[in-house]
């Protein structure tokens, strides 16, 4: 499970909203700044879930100010890349190789990469929920099609890009009775087709 499906977990979103409650659902850097707030954690250790730490341990910030603390953090060099290692967007293209455009990154015919956001794929990078835009379907499609496995990233709530592994589209369906059950899962209404990945080992 990579850390940004970890924050779907009900024990972490008992844990934020008690941050949230605890400081009065305000970021912390500057109470005017309103929504949408996130919870920071300030400190991390190895081998810890996000939920289990002290809640003194976390702060309310404003999404920009969340996403300004981590970049703070990121390496300034040339990043490497590492399962489970954070990246800001302006250091993708120097992780996969290429610039990346859009949710999957298409080069020369191919896929070469997917960036995919979490409030919209809840079970990513496991199943991929492409909208109904024309160029989206053509896109997953056109990597559906694809043997090789590409690099996804992850973005969920406030954090830098995560990068998950190299993956490969195993099955698709344009099932609507599946489409449905991921619409409702995901709380959206405009899932084109659902798509099962499997990663390379």
């Amino acid at each position: 499970m990579t850390y940004s499906q970890k924050l779907n977990d009900p024990r972490w979103l008992a844990v934020r909203e008690q941050v949230l409650v605890r400081d009065g659902r305000r970021c912390a850097n500057d109470p005017r700044h309103r929504m949408p707030l996130e919870v920071h954690h300030r400190q991390y250790a190895r081998g810890r879930e996000p939920w289990e730490y002290p809640l003194s341990n976390f702060v309310t910030l404003c999404r920009d100010c969340h996403v300004a603390e981590h970049g703070r953090h990121l390496v300034a060099q040339r990043p490497r890349r590492i399962q489970g290692g954070f990246y800001g967007w302006h250091q993708i293209e120097s992780v996969v190789g290429h610039k990346p455009h859009g949710y999957l990154t298409e080069v020369d015919g191919k896929i070469v990469s997917g960036c995919v956001l979490m409030d919209l794929n809840p079970n990513a990078p496991d199943i991929l929920l492409p909208g109904t835009r024309e160029d989206w379907i053509k896109k997953a499609l056109l990597f559906a099609s694809q043997t090789t496995a590409v690099p996804i990233l992850l973005k969920a709530e406030g954090l830098p890009w995560e990068y998950a592994g190299d993956f490969w589209v195993e099955s698709f369906t344009r099932s609507p009775v599946e489409i449905a059950i991921h619409q409702s899962n995901s709380n959206r209404q405009d899932v084109g087709l659902v798509m099962f990945l499997c990663q390379r080992v």
